[in-house]
Order: structure tokens, then C-alpha cells, then sequence
């Protein structure tokens, strides 16, 4: 585990350092090994950094892998989200491997298997910056659209060319919670499990993530 500020087991990173500016991206590279003592076992990798205003959380952004070794730099480029106009005082960052119901953020982050011991996550170049033009590796997932809206059963995916395979999607409703998640699997999402209300869908691609709110009628 890799932090700037001290991590409380109850609700996330504490502390953290001075920073002044409202940046709209992060980015880092990574490698990532698994253990090779349980190959049975799937391993977790999570990035997770907030920026606070007063000891208020203003803004966020969240990476969770799990699977695979990656041997070679790979990039993940995430959008901040912001959930108002102040600007932070500090910045809370946290890189953890073998993520098992473990709070390192706003939402209590767990995963529905077991991590095995001796995993490793490398980390490189983490960077702020705010930028007009969305990175490259961005611009296809930032087109995807949807409708209806407000929806009642389904909620459709627009993929304007774009191809959904590695598409990860997120509900969270208007507090922040994650309600639901899941692989993209085709262009419809269920809602008829949700309440009548306001939500946010996430939408995740190879390490850069978009937010659309949508309503339920």
C-alpha cells in the first residue's frame, strides 16, 4: 500500500498534503503481478484520490483492476469528478494491491472474491493537469450516449462507432453510493430494480472513466 496521507479503516485517507488547484485529470502508469501462490485466486489492484475543502470531500476519482499481469507501463487516464465549485485545500492519494473489503474512499469499496498474498503494483508518473481536449485513449467512450431520459425500464447505449467490449459500467445514486455495476454486455441496462430519482451512470474503458446523470421515472 502506497499513500499521501494516512488511511483510517473506517472511512478512507486522512491527512493528506496542501494543494491549491482544480485539476480535471489524473493520470499514472502501472504494472501489475499477481501471486503465483494461488493462481485460483483472482488479485485487485485500486488507485483512489480525493481532494478536500476544509475537511470536506469536493472531488474524486477511483481505478480498480483485477486479473491479469500487466509487464509492461500502462497508462490510466481518469476524469475528476467534482461535486461542487470550491476549490481544495489538499489532496488525499492512495495505491493499494490484494483489495478485499477494505474502505479506502468515499464508498466502502469490496469485492466479491479473494485476493491471495505476494501480489505486486509498480506505479509511475502520477500527474494532475487540467486539459480542454480529452487524451486520446478518451475520446472514444466520451461519445457514448444515452437514452431515454428520464428512462422507466432500460436505459440504451449509444456506441456511435465506438467498440464496447471492456466496458464497465456504475449507478451510484445522488449521495454517492454505488448501487449496481457490471460488464456492458449489449446496448441495454436494467433499471427496473432502481427507484423513481436521480442517478449517475459511470461508464469505464481501459482506465479512463465518464459520468452521465440520467433519471427514473
Amino acid at each position: 500500500m502506497t499513500l499521501l496521507g494516512s488511511l483510517s479503516l473506517v472511512d478512507g485517507p486522512h491527512d493528506g498534503d496542501s494543494y491549491t488547484d482544480r485539476p480535471n485529470y489524473c493520470s499514472f502508469y502501472f504494472k501489475y503481478y499477481p501471486s503465483t501462490l494461488a493462481p485460483e485466486i483472482i488479485d485487485t489492484a485500486y488507485f483512489f484520490i480525493k481532494f478536500d475543502k476544509q475537511g470536506n470531500n469536493v472531488g474524486y476519482a477511483h481505478w480498480l483492476y483485477a486479473g491479469a499481469e500487466v509487464n509492461t507501463w500502462t497508462k490510466v487516464t481518469l476524469s475528476i469528478n467534482y461535486y461542487n465549485n470550491e476549490t481544495p485545500d489538499s489532496v488525499f492519494v492512495n495505491f493499494t494491491s490484494s483489495l478485499n473489503r477494505f474502505v479506502k474512499s468515499h464508498e466502502s469499496v469490496s469485492v466479491h472474491f479473494l485476493n491471495a498474498i505476494g501480489n505486486e503494483l509498480r506505479v509511475d508518473k502520477l500527474e494532475l493537469f487540467n486539459q480542454v481536449a480529452l487524451p486520446e485513449e478518451a475520446e472514444n467512450i466520451n461519445e457514448i450516449s444515452i437514452y431515454p431520459n428520464p428512462c422507466k425500464e432500460d436505459l440504451n447505449l449509444i456506441f456511435n462507432n465506438n467498440n464496447p467490449e471492456n466496458l464497465i459500467y456504475s449507478i451510484y445514486d445522488v449521495t454517492g453510493k454505488k448501487i449496481k455495476g457490471d460488464a456492458v454486455r449489449d446496448t441495454k441496462i436494467s433499471t427496473r430494480d432502481l427507484n423513481s430519482g436521480f442517478y449517475i451512470l459511470e461508464l469505464t474503458k481501459n482506465g479512463y472513466s465518464v459520468r452521465q446523470k440520467f433519471i427514473v421515472k
